[in-house]
């Protein structure tokens, strides 16, 4: 495992960032555009996990339009559909 040891950045990064594997990040991360995740999105252990906005919340749902049958589903800890 490779630790990068970054106290202080003067600049933004800017480029692309690949890791392979796992990362963790300690405080936090702000993407100011997009962000693509290609799995699921895990919250905190024994803890909320806050979506906050300011405005409205949207979902997409098959966004490209190449599927014929989509739901939005919420599940209780059981596994059973809340809704």
């Amino acid at each position: 495992m490779a630790l990068l040891g970054l106290k202080q950045l003067d600049s933004p990064l800017t480029g692309s960032l690949r890791v392979s594997g796992s990362a963790q990040i300690t405080g936090s991360l702000y993407v100011s555009s997009s962000l693509s995740v290609g799995g699921t999105l895990f919250g905190p252990v024994d803890d909320h996990f806050d979506i906050k906005s300011d405005k409205d919340v949207r979902l997409y749902l098959d966004k490209d339009n190449d599927g014929s049958f989509h739901k939005f589903q919420v599940f209780n800890e059981d596994g059973d559909v809340k809704f």
